[in-house]
């Protein structure tokens, strides 16, 4: 493989990662009571469940949306999972704020 495709795979790979990403916490948040089909009213309970969240979120979330404008790169890629991640961690605990 040329250096040119392997480039082409890894960014796919990590614009991948970020689309599993959100779409996992989707379920995740669903299945714990808060809507998903609005973001912003989504981002709103988790500033109140969740406030040290809320801004990892955010920025994950805009992440999210620039793929697909075409305009997001591995390194916002990588920024964006490292930002989902504390909030699987919180979503997935045992005693995690459930928003109904």
């Amino acid at each position: 493989m040329d250096n040119t495709l392997t480039w082409i795979v890894v960014v796919g790979v990590a614009v991948l990662i970020v689309l599993i990403a959100e779409t996992l916490l989707d379920e995740v948040m669903s299945e714990r009571g808060y809507p998903v089909d609005d973001f912003e009213q989504q981002a709103d309970l988790i500033s109140v469940d969740h406030p040290d969240l809320v801004e990892n979120y955010r920025i994950a979330h805009t992440q999210r949306g620039r793929i697909d404008e075409g305009s997001q790169d591995t390194e916002a890629s990588r920024g964006a999972v490292l930002r989902y991640r504390p909030l699987f961690d919180e979503f997935l605990a045992p005693d995690s704020n459930r928003a109904a």
